[in-house]
Parts: C-alpha cells; sequence; structure tokens
C-alpha cells in the first residue's frame, strides 16, 4: 500500500496496516508480548501524550463521575490527530480486555501496565 493511502486510511480512522499481509504475518509471528511491547514504547516515544497534560484531569474527573456527556467532550477537545490513535488504542485495549479469561489481561490490568507507561 503506498505511503499517502495509508496515511488516508489514518486520517479517516481506519487502521492500514490491516489490509497489509506482511504486517499480518509479523504481527502475528511476533506474538503477543512483542505487540505489547511495541504498543507501550509507541506511546511512550510520542512528542505529547495522546491524552494531553492540560486535558488530563478533565478526563480524570469525567470517568471517575462515570459522566459520559464529560467524557465526549473532553475528547472532543483533543488534538486532531489524537482522536484516531485513541481510537485504535482503545479498540486494541477492548479486544485484548474482552480476552481476559484467556490472557489475564483484564481492564484493571491494563490500567495499571499502562498508567505506568
Amino acid at each position: 500500500m503506498p505511503a499517502t493511502q495509508s496515511c488516508r486510511s489514518y486520517d479517516s480512522g481506519s487502521c492500514a496496516c490491516t489490509a497489509d499481509p506482511a504486517a499480518e504475518a509479523l504481527l502475528a509471528s511476533a506474538g503477543p508480548h512483542a505487540a505489547a511491547a511495541l504498543l507501550v514504547s509507541f506511546l511512550l516515544d510520542l512528542p505529547e501524550p495522546l491524552i494531553p497534560f492540560q486535558l488530563h484531569d478533565s478526563l480524570i474527573a469525567a470517568c471517575e463521575a462515570a459522566a459520559l456527556p464529560d467524557m465526549i467532550r473532553v475528547i472532543r477537545v483533543l488534538p486532531r490527530p489524537h482522536t484516531p490513535v485513541l481510537r485504535l488504542v482503545l479498540a486494541l485495549l477492548d479486544a485484548v480486555a474482552a480476552n481476559s479469561e484467556v490472557n489475564r489481561m483484564t481492564r484493571q490490568s491494563l490500567g495499571t501496565i499502562l498508567g505506568l507507561a
């Protein structure tokens, strides 16, 4: 897939790598621990966190209060490039947590691990 097509796919919120058989084969052969390490490394190497510092407290307060409209309001003011990345990361973490009976990675475990990153 040409880089410009990948960028357009990424900008539209779809994951371009899932259409690449070579990327799929690499991910399948690397194993879950390598994929997890790659995700944490990616998040740590970002020039700015996915949730910018100035929005962190507002989002935490909204989550603790379980106030969905407040959560949505905070997410809507994220910098434009952050939203599709956050969407993909959350979808991945949701899929991991959905298999917690097999992988023992509950939502709480994931929160603990990523909270340290």
